[in-house]
């Protein structure tokens, strides 16, 4: 991913581009930036193969409304890296506790940093470029629906334009090719077309639109109940995705074992609330299993950060 990014920056001082790409990768690490892959094959006897990547992450109310102030600057992605790298005091990514106080609070402005096709074709006259774009609608709504979700940002290339629109966006600003960053000696190599989706102007969408599937969600927003740990939604997260406890202790390098009690701590809290059964003698433990999951489907807000005081 870090390599498709780094084809993708605009013209940057030297040197810049890898230090960036860094700290990009210590974002993620942190959980503040969230990354989707899609893969497909591309014959049914064909490996899978990852063929597009997607990063996201949240930000202020200041940065959402910096595209129609009076110094609006485009690649807010870069601006956003750069800011954290130089550890200056302006506002840039959320952290996940200021993502909890978001949720418990007014919501939250997503924005979408980065869509790149691995071959960045953006041709939507083909069937597998439309596709990808239909695949990432699916993975964005994953990754966030549980959160309360306000509006959505993406600053994307132009030819993505009617793409982005026909799902529920509207036009903000278009920054023409060369426009300068809010970097010395670095500008935007290509047209670069800003759009947003709110939830006070998606209620009319379709149902399946991606917009008003994260809207949707944000409207009958309550807060969690069970207050898990940050170990306890991974592994939930992880289970919802069909992974068994060996493939989840491998994921976070810690024992099968280690994955077990964090399901007896997982139940115990589920027991306490009444949302589950407590254990009957001979019942089978993938049964329970299956209820949790069941419930934390329905109530995802349950695996997201969240300010309990």
């Amino acid at each position: 991913m870090a390599d498709w990014v780094r084809e993708l920056q605009p013209v940057l001082p030297r040197g810049l581009d890898e230090e960036l790409t860094e700290v990009l990768k210590e974002l993620i690490e942190a959980q503040e930036i969230s990354v989707v892959c899609v893969e497909r094959q591309q014959s049914a006897h064909s490996r899978w193969e990852l063929a597009a990547v997607g990063t996201s992450g949240f930000i202020g109310n200041e940065l959402a409304a910096m595209y129609e102030s009076d110094h609006p600057f485009p690649n807010l992605n870069l601006t956003l890296l750069e800011r954290k790298r130089v550890k200056c005091q302006e506002p840039g990514i959320l952290t996940v506790d200021e993502i909890g106080r978001g949720n418990r609070a007014g919501g939250l402005n997503l924005f979408i940093l980065w869509w790149i096709h691995k071959d960045l074709d953006y041709d939507f006259t083909k069937q597998h470029v439309r596709e990808l774009f239909e695949q990432a609608h699916d993975v964005l709504v994953a990754y966030h629906v549980g959160h309360k979700v306000n509006q959505i940002i993406f600053e994307g290339w132009e030819s993505v334009r009617d793409a982005t629109l026909a799902v529920g966006f509207k036009e903000v600003i278009v920054f023409p090719e060369r426009t300068a960053m809010r970097f010395p000696d670095a500008y935007s190599d290509q047209t670069l077309l800003v759009s947003r989706a709110t939830r006070a102007e998606c209620l009319g969408l379709p149902p399946g639109s991606i917009a008003a599937r994260l809207f949707r969600f944000t409207s009958r927003y309550q807060p969690p109940i069970c207050c898990f740990t940050s170990d306890e939604q991974f592994v939930l997260e992880r289970a919802l995705m069909g992974e068994s406890n060996e493939e989840i202790a491998e994921v976070l390098e810690r024992s099968e074992g280690w994955v077990k009690a964090q399901w007896g701590l997982i139940y115990g809290i589920m027991e306490d609330h009444g949302l589950i059964e407590r254990h009957r003698e001979g019942q089978r433990g993938s049964a329970r299993r299956d209820d949790v999951l069941e419930y934390v489907a329905n109530h995802p807000e349950e695996l997201r950060p969240y300010a309990y005081a």
